[in-house]
Protein backbone atom coordinates (compact mmCIF):
# COMPACT_ATOMS: atom_id res chain seq x y z
CA UNK A 1 0.00 0.00 0.00
CA UNK A 2 1.11 3.59 -1.18
CA UNK A 3 0.89 5.93 1.58
CA UNK A 4 1.01 9.84 -0.29
CA UNK A 5 3.97 10.41 1.20
CA UNK A 6 5.80 7.17 -0.77
CA UNK A 7 4.79 9.67 -4.14
CA UNK A 8 6.49 12.75 -2.74
CA UNK A 9 9.32 11.23 -1.98
CA UNK A 10 9.38 9.39 -5.48
CA UNK A 11 9.31 12.41 -7.00
CA UNK A 12 11.29 14.18 -5.05
CA UNK A 13 14.43 11.23 -6.34
CA UNK A 14 13.08 11.84 -9.76
CA UNK A 15 13.67 15.47 -9.63
CA UNK A 16 17.40 14.62 -8.33
CA UNK A 17 17.67 12.46 -11.43
CA UNK A 18 16.17 14.89 -13.52
CA UNK A 19 13.39 12.93 -14.66
CA UNK A 20 11.42 16.01 -15.06
CA UNK A 21 8.29 14.41 -16.44
CA UNK A 22 8.29 11.19 -13.88
CA UNK A 23 8.95 13.41 -10.89
CA UNK A 24 6.33 15.71 -11.87
CA UNK A 25 3.96 12.64 -12.24
CA UNK A 26 4.81 11.24 -9.18
CA UNK A 27 4.24 14.87 -7.51
CA UNK A 28 0.66 14.94 -9.52
CA UNK A 29 -0.09 11.89 -7.52
CA UNK A 30 0.80 13.35 -4.45
CA UNK A 31 -0.80 16.70 -4.63
CA UNK A 32 -4.13 15.02 -5.97
CA UNK A 33 -4.03 12.98 -3.04
CA UNK A 34 -3.11 15.72 -0.47
CA UNK A 35 -4.73 18.83 -1.97
CA UNK A 36 -8.25 19.04 -0.57
CA UNK A 37 -7.20 17.75 3.17
CA UNK A 38 -6.72 21.67 3.93
CA UNK A 39 -5.50 22.50 7.14
CA UNK A 40 -4.65 18.76 7.62
CA UNK A 41 -2.55 18.09 4.20
CA UNK A 42 0.85 17.13 4.58
CA UNK A 43 3.73 19.89 5.35
CA UNK A 44 5.28 18.24 2.14
CA UNK A 45 2.45 19.91 0.21
CA UNK A 46 4.25 23.86 -0.43
CA UNK A 47 7.31 21.52 -1.54
CA UNK A 48 5.46 19.26 -3.82
CA UNK A 49 4.14 22.15 -5.45
CA UNK A 50 7.53 23.88 -5.83
CA UNK A 51 9.00 20.75 -7.32
CA UNK A 52 5.92 19.80 -9.60
CA UNK A 53 6.28 23.53 -10.70
CA UNK A 54 9.55 23.12 -11.38
CA UNK A 55 9.51 19.87 -13.18
CA UNK A 56 7.43 21.32 -15.73
CA UNK A 57 8.98 24.80 -16.54
CA UNK A 58 12.70 22.46 -17.18
CA UNK A 59 9.90 20.21 -19.04
CA UNK A 60 9.51 23.58 -21.60
CA UNK A 61 6.07 24.08 -20.00
CA UNK A 62 5.75 27.47 -18.51
CA UNK A 63 1.91 28.20 -17.69
CA UNK A 64 1.36 24.66 -16.81
CA UNK A 65 3.87 25.58 -13.64
CA UNK A 66 2.03 28.85 -13.64
CA UNK A 67 -1.01 27.34 -13.39
CA UNK A 68 0.26 24.66 -10.51
CA UNK A 69 1.69 27.65 -8.94
CA UNK A 70 -1.52 29.20 -8.97
CA UNK A 71 -3.62 26.40 -7.56
CA UNK A 72 -0.70 25.83 -4.71
CA UNK A 73 -0.86 29.45 -3.35
CA UNK A 74 -4.70 28.73 -3.02
CA UNK A 75 -3.90 26.00 0.06
CA UNK A 76 -3.36 26.97 3.29
CA UNK A 77 -0.09 25.50 3.23
CA UNK A 78 0.83 27.40 0.87
CA UNK A 79 -0.40 30.34 0.44
CA UNK A 80 2.28 32.21 1.85
CA UNK A 81 5.10 29.87 0.66
CA UNK A 82 8.35 31.93 -0.13
CA UNK A 83 9.68 29.53 -2.57
CA UNK A 84 5.99 29.29 -4.45
CA UNK A 85 5.14 32.79 -4.47
CA UNK A 86 9.37 33.45 -5.76
CA UNK A 87 8.74 31.16 -8.37
CA UNK A 88 5.63 32.47 -9.48
CA UNK A 89 7.64 35.73 -9.72
CA UNK A 90 10.47 34.36 -11.67
CA UNK A 91 7.67 33.02 -14.44
CA UNK A 92 6.13 35.42 -14.91
CA UNK A 93 8.49 37.34 -15.08
CA UNK A 94 10.00 35.09 -17.99
CA UNK A 95 6.56 35.78 -19.51
CA UNK A 96 7.20 39.66 -19.98
CA UNK A 97 4.55 40.41 -16.81
CA UNK A 98 6.79 42.29 -15.12
CA UNK A 99 4.07 43.79 -12.66
CA UNK A 100 2.52 40.37 -11.58
CA UNK A 101 6.44 39.36 -11.14
CA UNK A 102 6.89 42.40 -8.79
CA UNK A 103 3.96 41.83 -6.76
CA UNK A 104 5.01 38.61 -6.27
CA UNK A 105 8.66 39.33 -5.81
CA UNK A 106 7.09 42.14 -2.80
CA UNK A 107 5.41 39.67 -0.88
CA UNK A 108 8.44 37.65 -0.14
CA UNK A 109 10.56 40.76 0.08
CA UNK A 110 8.04 42.28 2.67
CA UNK A 111 6.10 39.13 4.02
CA UNK A 112 8.99 37.02 4.48
CA UNK A 113 10.61 34.98 7.33
CA UNK A 114 13.16 33.32 5.48
CA UNK A 115 16.44 35.82 4.72
CA UNK A 116 17.71 33.63 1.64
CA UNK A 117 14.33 34.18 -0.25
CA UNK A 118 13.72 37.40 1.07
CA UNK A 119 17.43 38.24 -0.20
CA UNK A 120 17.17 36.63 -3.52
CA UNK A 121 13.13 38.70 -4.02
CA UNK A 122 14.66 41.90 -3.48
CA UNK A 123 17.83 40.80 -5.82
CA UNK A 124 15.41 39.99 -8.41
CA UNK A 125 13.37 43.67 -7.69
CA UNK A 126 16.96 45.30 -7.88
CA UNK A 127 17.08 43.78 -11.15
CA UNK A 128 13.71 44.37 -12.97
CA UNK A 129 14.91 48.20 -11.30
CA UNK A 130 17.90 48.56 -12.79
CA UNK A 131 16.87 47.14 -16.25
CA UNK A 132 13.79 49.67 -16.21
CA UNK A 133 16.17 52.94 -15.18
CA UNK A 134 16.47 55.59 -17.82
CA UNK A 135 19.41 55.12 -20.11
CA UNK A 136 19.77 51.51 -18.75
CA UNK A 137 20.64 48.75 -21.54
CA UNK A 138 18.41 46.44 -22.63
Amino acid sequence: VHTPESYYYLGRSLWELKHFALSSQAMNQFIGLEAGRGDKASRLLPDAYYVAASALEAAGDRSGALRLLEAGLKQPLAAKSEPLLYKAGELHLHAGEKEVARKFFDQVAKNGPDPDWIRLAQQALESMDAKSAPGAAR
